[in-house]
């Protein structure tokens, strides 16, 4: 699968790469919550995933897309001036990274 490449350009903003565990933690909690509940009789009323966990505790702060790089924007105008590139140079870097993401 070294060759593979994303479908869609989606990614998280900032954090970790996954947040499976803060999902395995937080379904735990919640099956742990219904048992209790049923156990003790009040099965009219289950708890719901928010209201067991807070999803502003997870690592990652929800997903972005991420266009392919066509024209330039004010990040390539930020580099072209700080690494003194022409504007063809910029965009072959930014091109360069969107690839580098689209790898799996």
């Amino acid at each position: 699968m070294s060759r593979s490449y994303r479908k869609n350009p989606f990614g998280g903003c900032c954090g970790s790469k996954t947040e499976k565990w803060a999902k395995t933690r937080a379904n735990r909690t919640l099956r742990h919550i219904n048992k209790s509940e049923v156990f003790n009789g009040e099965e009219e009323t289950f708890t719901i995933r928010r209201e067991a966990s807070d999803v502003w505790g997870f690592p990652k702060d929800g997903k972005a897309h991420f266009p392919e790089p066509t024209k330039p924007d004010s990040h390539t105008h930020w580099v072209m001036r700080f690494y003194g590139m022409t504007e063809e140079e910029a965009m072959a870097r930014e091109r360069k990274s969107w690839n580098k993401f689209m790898r799996k």
